[in-house]
């Protein structure tokens, strides 16, 4: 006998909101958003979230992420940046005691 997606998804979502693992009302596209938010959340970029989802484009990795929380890989891009940014802006030049001792 061949049982449809649904029929299947049903019968297994059941099972779960019985064991109480799953709250009701779970969907399938509430899983994918679920998935693909914590991995953009976890730092993976849309191109893998998008392959894992089965998805042609990274566009919609982008749409099923939208909610991700980034204010920590935010804050953490910021850093990097403001180090980068001080590393470039010190001064090359040799201190005056380097170039005192150079010209004896």
């Amino acid at each position: 006998m061949v049982q449809n997606l649904a029929y299947v998804w049903h019968r297994f979502k059941t099972g779960l909101e019985e064991e109480g693992l799953i709250a009701p009302g779970l969907t399938l596209k509430g899983l994918r958003h679920t998935v693909a938010t914590t991995l953009r959340e976890a730092g993976l970029d849309e191109r893998r979230i998008a392959d894992l989802l089965g998805q042609k484009t990274p566009s919609m990795a982008r749409h099923y992420s939208r909610s991700a929380n980034l204010a920590d890989k935010n804050r953490e891009t910021m850093a990097t940046l403001e180090k980068e940014n001080a590393r470039r802006a010190k001064i090359v030049k040799p201190s005056a005691e380097k170039r005192q001792t150079q010209s004896e």
